[in-house]
């Protein structure tokens, strides 16, 4: 049966690689590694955002990267890291363009409206070690911490307007504000 699951992985793996090139492991001469196909790039996000929107972005950026440099650009497209920081996601990369680099922002964004443990939807926010907790993982994590560790977890109650992450744009060598193209009111449950 193990031998079959790593069958199926093996084949969904290089299905995913012929679909997004950019995320084929590669060796120390940038060629794709043939033989390490038991794990894509995308393994590296959490898996609660790789369920929920995982394949939808390497998809958007695929369409992003066809429109600004045709296949060149799709396979020159590179990813250094994926992963999750101050509670959001963070994809590091090379060979992107505007098109690219929104959607990067907006799935950024989109992380800190869904749980990292789970998937389901944000409800508190954690202070010290930012994380964007449903409100099950939230209590799940509060009923294992040790009393002294207790305000680690100190919580927003609801996360709130003001909670709202603002994004800033270099501009000629000037911040711009730029607003996120997430509704986080909506996503957040907030009047």
């Amino acid at each position: 049966m193990t031998e079959w699951k790593n069958t199926m992985k093996h084949l969904n793996n290089l299905w995913l690689i012929i679909k997004y090139p950019f995320l084929a492991p590669r060796n120390l001469k940038d060629k794709i590694d043939i033989y390490r196909l038991n794990h894509t790039l995308l393994d590296w996000m959490p898996n609660a955002w790789r369920n929920k929107f995982g394949e939808q972005m390497c998809r958007d950026i695929r369409k992003a990267l066809l429109k600004d440099g045709g296949l060149k650009a799709l396979f020159n497209y590179r990813i250094y890291d994926i992963k999750e920081k101050y509670g959001s996601l963070r994809w590091y990369d090379n060979w992107n363009s505007d098109r690219t680099e929104e959607v990067i922002d907006y799935y950024e964004d989109l992380s800190m409206c869904y749980c990292i443990s789970c998937g389901k939807p944000v409800r508190y926010i954690t202070k010290k070690w930012v994380s964007y907790l449903c409100a099950d993982c939230y209590h799940e994590a509060r009923k294992y911490k040790p009393q002294e560790e207790q305000e680690e977890l100190e919580l927003i109650e609801r996360a709130k307007l003001e909670d709202i992450p603002e994004r800033y744009k270099i501009v000629n060598d000037e911040y711009i504000h730029e607003p996120s193209k997430v509704d986080f009111k909506k996503m957040w449950n907030l009047k």
